[in-house]
């Protein structure tokens, strides 16, 4: 066994600590679960998107080899832990099998989010509720976005807390960034103002800019909005 990989028991919160800092509400509360939620968490979009604050190993691939003796015998470090981390939760820990099949499950955990990260036609959903937040005068404004599959098209609608829901028009998806318009009808106006919408998708939260038309000059405004997590 490696020397300071020695297996030890350690708590889900050990476990996705060490995975992902800001990752809550990790399944396995009884000892044997704790793998999965080693497994789960690591394997997750959350995960693999968060190249900065996750798993240094799979962050740095293969540039360690190349890096000075320090960052190396660091990186050391971090896979031993892994490593013994994992072997902890077998029944046999401490024996020569936990270990090779702690070995193993390491590899293809690194290994899987290497490859994940490394794809570039990662499919993007669009499909839920966003409760999208943005600033206009001065004054911060909240709307819900609604989108659905259509077929094989999507579909949505917009809605205000001073205004029901409008469909959205000419609503496209393509290379993660939704475009569409919806009409926004402000309380006392007769006529409707035509707001477009360019919004980026990562995840359960999205980012963009609305643009429209103001006393003949067109002005934007920074969106962002979350995914609330029914719809996932």
């Amino acid at each position: 066994m490696l020397p300071d990989a020695r297996p030890m028991r350690h708590s889900v919160g050990t476990i996705t600590t060490f995975v992902m800092p800001h990752m809550q509400n990790v399944r396995g509360d009884l000892f044997g679960g704790e793998l999965m939620a080693l497994v789960d968490a690591y394997l997750s979009d959350e995960h693999v998107a968060a190249r900065e604050e996750g798993c240094s190993i799979a962050a740095a691939g293969s540039e360690v080899p190349r890096q000075h003796a320090d960052v190396r015998r660091a990186s050391r470090r971090r896979i031993k832990y892994l490593i013994g981390l994992i072997e902890g939760q077998f029944p046999e820990w401490g024996e020569s099998a936990a270990h090779d099949k702690a070995m193993a499950i390491a590899a293809t955990l690194v290994g899987s989010v290497i490859l994940a990260r490394a794809v570039d036609d990662k499919a993007v959903d669009p499909v839920g509720t966003w409760k999208c937040e943005y600033e206009i005068g001065g004054q911060q404004r909240t709307s819900t976005l609604k989108i659905k599959k259509d077929g094989d098209n999507l579909a949505g609608t917009m809605s205000w807390p001073d205004q029901d829901e409008t469909k959205l028009k000419d609503l496209k998806l393509k290379d993660g960034t939704l475009t569409f318009s919806a009409e926004r009808k402000l309380p006392g106006m007769d006529d409707g103002i035509h707001v477009e919408y360019k919004l980026t998708v990562d995840g359960d939260k999205l980012k963009g800019k609305g643009s429209a038309e103001f006393g003949g000059q067109k002005q934007s405004f920074d969106i962002n909005g979350k995914r609330e997590k029914k719809d996932k």
